[in-house]
């Protein structure tokens, strides 16, 4: 049974459907739309719904669903980037401690994976301790201490407060839940009540929080008796599924089976505008003309975005810490997109291996859709100090709030004048592909543009700067997308 719920919906309710699941929970605008949908008053076994940017999903639940689902979408729809980890959210293991580091410690997980246990307790090197997953994550999970045993409508945690879903909005019932909290679970233990909750018979969720208040007391007097790093109890599992302009279209063409889809749906209902949003259900409700081209207002929105002078950057890692920074946005008659940004203080740039000095400045070169984006540094009298070329998913933007937006692929190549181009944080790169957390093929063609930008930055460094088209032809030429297509119909938009 699947909770369903985001942009995605109506293709993915039909898609899944055809694959014979049934639904648990989705919205009454999705049902309308798909009459045959099959239904069923089971506890849910996955949820999907957007990520915050509406650029991709999230799945989470039962590990066998979550994987099943995850491989139908992988290969009927693609993504630019997908994460599976098994062991997900409220994950329970035995840690040891191995290091004490700003808010918490570095502990030791089974597999002699590492994970950060954010506590203000006290430890001793060395302490075994149980803790849950909060942020599942590629390499380093963040975990609290304690038991976590999560059921269809409650959660269960120790050291927590009794809270209710945001999404419970009848007062009445929010006191009754919390009544029913206070009565159970007494002490160590806090219960969450989830938004599932809602139409479910008081006595139906009262039977499941005896159950996990038992079931959690099981495994706290287990895990004492565990002095390893161990796994304790599985949690969730979780899938990310990042899209593109490719797979936006092919969301578009499911769709259409099942209702009217104009052209450029998913991509201009993945930018979060609700008025552009609302726009696009009107017309297609009125079923007047399917064949509207909505991908022109995307380039609109994206100049008007460009034009305010000063643009935000996202810098996205998937389970990862990304980070935002702002620049003066200009764009040249071709398309072209042209950042500029001012260091604000000294120290040392990584990637490049040189001095960083207050003053500085970075000018960025991208375009719309594009793979990569090539960063000038330059010292205060303009003189070239290096050239890095970040490899990402295509770029995109988002208006709420406005911001240009990329997830980052872990693999850059720098340039210093007098040495040799270099490809970097390539170890960090072979640790994903091993994981299998790329599509398949995608791998080899960040591999291949990152090799021959090296060998062009080693042999003709300013080429990229002043001939940009090398770029779109690469892009075209590896991963055989379509953005000489789209730079070229981004220009004419300029031109109007």
């Amino acid at each position: 049974m699947i909770r369903l719920r985001g942009i995605y919906s109506t293709a993915l309710a039909g898609l899944l459907s055809e694959a014979g699941y049934t639904f648990s929970d989705i919205s009454e605008k999705t049902r309308s739309r798909i009459p045959g949908l099959r239904f069923s008053p089971e506890s849910v076994r996955a949820t999907i719904k957007d990520l915050e940017h509406h650029k991709g999903i999230v799945i989470i639940g039962e590990e066998d669903a979550v994987a099943n689902i995850y491989s139908i979408i992988e290969s009927s729809i693609g993504s630019e980037y997908s994460i599976f980890v098994r062991d997900g959210p409220y994950t329970v293991y035995r840690a040891r401690i191995i290091e004490a580091v700003k808010g918490g410690y570095t502990v030791e997980l089974p597999g002699r994976r590492k994970g950060f246990l954010r506590t203000f307790q006290r430890h001793t090197i060395g302490d075994v301790v149980t803790a849950h997953v909060v942020k599942p994550a590629i390499f380093s999970p963040v975990l609290e201490e304690g038991i976590a045993v999560s059921g269809d409508y409650v959660r269960v945690v120790e050291g927590k407060r009794h809270s209710v879903s945001e999404h419970i909005h009848d007062p009445q019932f929010t006191l009754e839940l919390l009544t029913l909290a206070s009565t159970k679970a007494r002490g160590k233990w806090g219960v969450r009540f989830r938004s599932s909750c809602r139409g479910t018979e008081i006595l139906r969720i009262m039977e499941e929080l005896e159950k996990l208040l038992g079931e959690a007391e099981r495994v706290k007097q287990a895990s004492e008796k565990i002095d390893a790093p161990a796994l304790v109890r599985a949690g969730e599992s979780i899938a990310l599924m990042y899209f593109s302009f490719k797979s936006f279209e092919r969301f578009d063409t499911i769709r259409r089976r099942y209702y009217p889809t104009v052209q450029g749906h998913h991509l201009v209902k993945s930018l979060g505008d609700n008025n552009i949003s609302n726009k696009v259900d009107e017309l297609e409700a009125s079923a007047s003309d399917d064949s509207v081209n909505f991908s022109e207002n995307y380039f609109d929105e994206l100049i008007r975005v460009l034009s305010t002078g000063t643009v935000r950057v996202v810098h996205e890692k998937a389970m990862g810490r990304g980070y935002t920074w702002l620049a003066k946005a200009s764009i040249s008659p071709t398309g072209y997109i042209q950042l500029e940004r001012e260091v604000e203080s000294n120290g040392w740039y990584d990637g490049l291996r040189v001095e960083k000095v207050k003053g500085d400045r970075i000018f960025t070169l991208t375009y719309p859709s594009s793979r990569f984006l090539v960063h000038k540094y330059v010292d205060k009298e303009d003189n070239l100090k290096g050239i890095y070329v970040n490899l990402n998913t295509p770029l995109d933007f988002s208006l709420i709030p406005p911001s240009l937006w990329y997830l980052d692929l872990a693999l850059d190549i720098a340039w210093t004048p007098g040495e040799e181009a270099r490809i970097i944080d390539q170890a960090e790169f072979e640790v994903l592909r091993v994981s299998g957390l790329y599509p398949k093929g995608s791998i080899e063609h960040y591999l291949e543009a990152a090799r021959k930008i090296r060998e062009l930055l080693s042999h003709e460094p300013l080429k990229l700067l002043t001939g940009p088209d090398f770029l779109v032809r690469l892009q075209d030429s590896v991963w055989g997308d379509e953005a000489t297509k789209i730079l070229m119909s981004f220009s004419n938009r300029l031109r109007g």
